[in-house]
């Protein structure tokens, strides 16, 4: 294979909305700056793929990765950097038609994530947590905190959950 060499900075300008759409992939959720999508590389019954507007930057809250649309296309792709920046020159010479790019599905994370429970009430052990090493007022802070059980692969965690702006919960662990 001969070795080309690709202006990054056009490369990182292609914007993920409009290589997504090409994809064929729409948003679950659009905001005002941002979307939020279904990850195509992964099966997940929420859509966790937040896209910004603005940086043209993605982050899958799912799996804690993100990144430039080079960073999405190796992971939608499962190729490196240097045959998605490939793939993205040659879709930008054809000027992104819908069928410049092809969806392509990618090996399955092996990580499941599932929540089991949300309750209002806190285990002690968070609670100390809160109070004894972020000395946080509990009085001020319990309407907004929740406890959080989920499992990863089989196995167990709890947390305290603060709801988010996307409807889900960020997590934070003792």
């Amino acid at each position: 294979m001969k070795s080309r060499y690709y202006d990054l900075p056009t490369i990182k300008a292609i914007s993920i909305v409009d290589y997504l759409h090409a994809c064929g992939i729409e948003p679950a959720k659009s905001y005002n700056g941002y979307a939020l999508y279904h990850a195509p590389y992964r099966e997940a019954p929420n859509a966790s793929l937040k896209v910004d507007f603005r940086q043209n930057l993605w982050h899958d809250y799912g799996i804690s990765k993100g990144g430039s649309i080079i960073d999405l296309v190796m992971r939608m792709r499962g190729c490196s950097a240097y045959e998605a920046m490939a793939h993205l020159a040659e879709g930008e010479e054809t000027t992104l038609t819908p069928s410049s790019f092809h969806r392509v599905t990618a090996p399955k994370m092996t990580s499941t994530r599932r929540i089991l429970s949300i309750s209002k009430e806190l285990p002690l052990h968070l609670q100390s947590y809160l109070r004894e090493v972020r000395k946080i007022d509990l009085a001020i802070a319990s309407p907004y905190l929740r406890h959080i059980r989920y499992t990863v692969n089989g196995r167990e965690y709890s947390a305290i959950g603060f709801l988010n702006r996307g409807g889900g919960y960020e997590l934070r662990d003792d």
